[in-house]
């Protein structure tokens, strides 16, 4: 019985006071071209295109941290 209230002890005072989560998100830049009035611009100018490209350049990443 000591040794079982013993271990609860040790075990609540290793409890766990806080957690935070900071997400962040990076995104790659890519060189823009001179030429504006070619076709593949006016393509990129799509909103599924758009979305797609910023979903291909985006580094998600984020930093977990806990208080004991």
């Amino acid at each position: 019985m000591i040794v079982l209230l013993s271990i609860l002890i040790l075990l609540t005072g290793c409890a766990v006071q806080d957690c935070a989560f900071n997400p962040q998100v990076s995104i790659e830049t890519k060189s823009e071209n001179t030429q504006s009035d070619s076709p593949e611009e006016k393509k990129d100018n799509d909103p599924k295109s758009i979305i797609k490209d910023l979903q291909t350049r985006a580094q998600p990443g984020g930093q977990f941290t806990c208080k004991y």
